[in-house]
């Protein structure tokens, strides 16, 4: 059955002696829109013309505006007049049974009026009603945010980037320990090479000696009896049966009796 305009309803009121009233359907249906739920729309200049600000253009029941300006309404906004004063903050909601706005005067529970950072967060509030939140990047002595995380290819041994950016995480690190643990394991850990010893390499070490030469001790090749006999090869040591063969003794005393 289809309500009609012209219907009643009876109800009873809860407080009180409980009396009973009639109430028509139009009454109920405009109570119930006066109470329908709010629909934020946004923001809006109350000082300016509201065509192009209304969303939709078609104002619906519930449709709650945010003013941004201080001054006085312009006249072709529904419900209110113009020339009323307005402030920042104010809102208007729309009524469709007053098919206009209701003005809501006051700053009172408008949301959030500033944002501010404590270090490494930073506010650009440049433009206030949009301010830009960052954080700063960690550095090794302030505290921020980490630019990356490494990759196997950054720790690599022989070949990683050592980035000064590039966070290790606890998997890359344990990889490394494990590494380490299973290199050392009953074996050697370190290798220092002493003068003339040269050591080379990280995970594999090559172990080398220096070449022998006037002032540096090291490894030398020993004469032949014709490098003794030419004497041209100064890279070479003499050793004593060759120099017997070859020269004769500084102090002939010492020879044997003819």
């Amino acid at each position: 059955m289809a309500l009609q305009s012209n219907d009643v309803f009876v109800i009873q009121r809860q407080s009180g002696g409980k009396e009973h009233f009639k109430l028509g359907v139009q009454a109920l249906q405009d109570y119930l829109n006066s109470n329908a739920s709010l629909h934020y729309r946004g923001t809006c200049d109350l000082t300016a013309t509201s065509a192009g600000q209304l969303n939709p253009a078609t104002p619906e029941n519930g449709d709650i505006y945010l003013n941004t300006a201080d001054g006085v309404a312009f006249g072709d906004w529904p419900g209110l007049t113009g020339g009323d004063a307005v402030a920042n903050g104010d809102r208007i909601v729309y009524k469709e049974i007053s098919a206009g706005f209701e003005l809501i005067s006051g700053t009172t529970n408008v949301g959030v009026t500033e944002v501010q950072g404590s270090l490494p967060i930073t506010v650009d509030s440049t433009d206030p009603a949009k301010p830009i939140v960052e954080i700063n990047e960690a550095t090794t002595t302030d505290p921020g945010h980490v630019a990356r995380l490494a990759t196997v290819a950054d720790v690599a041994a022989d070949s990683g980037t050592g980035s000064t950016e590039a966070v290790v995480t606890a998997d890359l690190l344990k990889t490394t320990n494990d590494a380490l643990e299973a290199a050392t394991a009953g074996g050697v850990s370190n290798i220092v090479a002493a003068d003339p010893l040269v050591a080379t390499g990280t995970t594999t070490v090559d172990l080398s000696i220096k070449d022998a030469s006037v002032g540096q001790k090291g490894a030398i090749e020993i004469a032949t009896t014709n490098d003794v006999q030419t004497g041209t090869d100064a890279g070479k040591a003499v050793n004593s049966a060759d120099l017997a063969a070859t020269y004769l003794i500084k102090d002939f005393s010492t020879l044997a009796d003819a």
